[in-house]
């Protein structure tokens, strides 16, 4: 029977749940079921098919913020280009994107309030939000009068009143962001002193902007003849990267931790998931670049990757409270199931490369009445590869079926897909009832290519439209020559729904997404500073077992663990097009002082290795920032078909390697660092 028998469309669309209200206000899975009273079947439809801007507006903004800051590095040295991109910074983050928000500072706080539930006070905000909009005023500022000095850098009253803003400027930020004294003591500003995960967001904005000013101190404080001397500046520049990365990934996990509640409904999953890829998006990937800032370790632009994941809300209906998922008393649905179901543990990169589809019934069958039977996605068998070892492994999720044929989405890595539309449904068999079943009868993939592969039952109605899609840098949503994430897994899932076997099986579709600056294969940049996360690896246990551990927060992906047993991992490169040198540096953590091995082998017989010691250096079983050091190790040329790269732990330490970073080096600064290093050596023989 169907459920909206004898049911005229205003009555249909009008039951809605509560959590709709909340649910939708995350803009990814982009079910339109929501602000449907007094709307009749046609606007509605309408609402389906084009995202609501109020719903979306924060996280587009957020990802072009992230876009600009990710660029940020590639203009270091072309300072007109630089002042473009930190005033764009500074006008997005000061706009108006809809009636019911001042600007993107506030929307930050009000989308945090709603993920946590949590409400500042009047008085704290205010406050908050008169220090983010005066640092805002302020640097814009700064940033006229610098450009204004840089135009003309003999103008003594325009370096004077640069100065004078600058150190104005730099007061502020301390105010709102707190400062570490000499001996270590922290003291909290307007931004951390209260409701610090709310405020989290802004204080992560803040903090980039208070490494940008800093950095420029760095640069020009000695043409500005600032009266502390630029190497202080390099040390509180430093010393606050730290502060910050780690006040940001601390409280993360403090609001992560308070909202995760094992053994509850299915509304909590969904309110702790969306805190944790809402805040991997607005606070984890912008603290990634904070290293980049210093040219010390960064002096050329740099290619990065971000190897996190992230995952949308499952997909599944929402139309009416008698069918609707996420209501836990009706369906079972609920916070460990789906955390276990959706969740993948630390691996090493694999990529998707095909699903094979299974399609299945659900029917609302009844003693006298055949039922609605609708064809949903089953279950599927998808194709992972490892694209540098042509490594293939399969998963399966879900159930094998056969009421229509095989549906193969095929060709997938190197066809990254951007979008998907789906259609979800769900029978019950009675109005109201507590048993209804779950499916998705229609997936279709957008892909960069173009050719938009489709998944569909041969019986796909009644269901509703869902889209998910992450916006562009440029673009509200994804598109083939703009997108910021990349589909990397699908499962499905039953979320730990009531199965009913006479109706079929009952479930959802999750969807994993990666950042669109991870690429499947390591291609050298010749002219810029190539990052490697180490989970791209394809082997770390040929010699002694390596594992994945998840990252702290603030890598951007997940770590390698090399023990003490001659573990190591092994990264294979795309041959650069240049003989130019490079040279190949680590960044690590370790428990003590030890000994790595790094090993150039390009094809049997033809192997380069050398052995490097490193001190003991701070370390912090929390892997907080500091624990992070770099040790540069050999030069070589990388032009050679099949090359790859393996770091060996020799030492007697454990080793968390963060990421293989490949660096141009100019002939002319290498044969002097040779030059000077034999000089050394020659010195040592004559010292000892």
């Amino acid at each position: 029977m169907n459920p909206y028998q004898n049911k005229n469309e205003y009555e249909i669309l009008k039951s809605s749940s509560d959590y709709t209200k909340v649910s939708n206000k995350y803009p990814f899975a982009n079910d339109p079921n929501i602000a449907m009273k007094h709307t009749n079947y046609k606007d509605w439809m309408h609402m389906c098919e084009t995202p609501t801007p109020s719903f979306v507006s924060i996280i587009i903004n957020v990802v072009n913020l992230f876009a600009r800051v990710l660029s940020l590095s590639k203009t270091f040295t072309n300072t007109s280009k630089y002042i473009g991109i930190i005033g764009g910074i500074l006008g997005l983050l000061g706009s108006n994107f809809n009636s019911e928000s001042t600007n993107m500072w506030d929307d930050l706080i009000k989308h945090i309030e709603e993920l946590t539930d949590k409400l500042i006070d009047t008085n704290v905000r205010f406050i908050g939000m008169s220090t983010v909009n005066g640092l805002n005023s302020q640097y814009l500022r700064y940033l006229d009068l610098f450009e204004s000095w840089y135009k003309d850098q003999n103008n003594e009253n325009k370096r004077n009143n640069l100065v004078s803003a600058f150190q104005i400027l730099d007061s502020a930020f301390i105010n709102a962001l707190g400062y570490r004294n000499t001996t270590g003591q922290e003291t909290r500003g307007t931004l951390s002193t209260a409701y610090e995960v709310q405020f989290l967001p802004s204080y992560a904005q803040a903090a980039n902007l208070h490494l940008l000013l800093l950095r420029d101190a760095v640069t020009y404080g000695n043409v500005w003849r600032l009266i502390k001397p630029t190497s202080d500046y390099y040390n509180r520049f430093k010393d606050n990267i730290a502060r910050y990365t780690d006040y940001c990934t601390e409280y993360f996990h403090r609001g992560l931790d308070n909202l995760k509640k094992p053994g509850s409904d299915a509304v909590s999953w969904l309110r702790f998931n969306g805190f944790r890829r809402d805040m991997t998006l607005m606070v984890l990937d912008l603290i990634t670049l904070f290293p980049l800032y210093d040219s010390v370790q960064y002096p050329l632009p740099t290619k990065i990757e971000l190897s996190r994941k992230i995952y949308t809300d499952p997909v599944g209906s929402t139309i009416s409270d008698f069918g609707n998922w996420t209501l836990t008393n009706r369906t079972l649905a609920n916070f460990n199931d789906l955390e276990r179901e959706v969740t993948d543990g630390p691996s090493l990169l694999k990529w998707l490369n095909a699903l094979v589809i299974y399609t299945g019934a659900i029917d609302n069958r009844r003693p006298l009445y055949p039922g609605d039977r609708i064809g949903v996605w089953y279950g599927h068998r998808a194709e992972f590869i490892i694209p540098d070892s042509n490594e293939v492994s399969y998963r399966f999720t879900g159930e094998m079926a056969y009421e229509d044929s095989n549906t193969i989405i095929a060709s997938i890595l190197d066809n990254d897909i951007y979008k998907v539309n789906l259609r979800a449904a769900y029978v019950s068999i009675t109005f109201g009832s507590n048993d209804s079943t779950f499916g998705v009868s229609s997936s279709q993939f957008f892909n960069i290519r173009g050719i938009h592969q489709l998944y569909q039952s041969s019986q796909p109605i009644p269901s509703w439209p869902i889209t998910i899609a992450f916006p562009g840098e440029e673009s509200s949503e994804g598109n083939a020559n703009d997108y910021s994430h990349r589909l990397c897994d699908v499962k499905n899932i039953t979320g730990g729904l009531r199965q009913t076997p006479a109706r079929g099986r009952s479930s959802l579709l999750s969807h994993a997404w990666t950042h669109s600056s991870l690429k499947p294969r390591n291609i050298i940049a010749i002219d810029e500073i190539t990052q490697i996360p180490a989970v791209k690896a394809f082997n770390i246990s040929d010699t002694g077992a390596g594992s994945v551990v998840a990252g702290p927060g603030h890598t951007g992906g997940d770590l390698i663990r090399l023990p003490n047993n001659n573990a190591r991992l092994k990264i294979r490169l795309t041959p650069s097009t240049s003989d130019k040198r490079f040279r190949v540096r680590v960044r690590y953590a370790s428990t003590t002082a030890g000994r790595m091995r790094i090993t150039k082998y390009w094809s049997p017989g033809y192997v380069q290795h050398y052995d490097f010691n490193f001190d003991a250096q701070y370390y912090d079983s929390n892997l907080t920032f500091r624990s992070f050091h770099y040790l540069d190790t050999m030069v070589t040329r990388l032009d050679d078909p099949g090359v790859e790269i393996i770091v060996q732990n020799i030492g007697g330490s454990i080793l968390y390697i963060d990421k293989i970073e490949i660096i141009p080096i100019d002939a002319v600064a290498f044969e002097d660092e040779v030059e000077q290093s034999l000089k050394k050596a020659v010195s040592d023989l004559f010292i000892n």
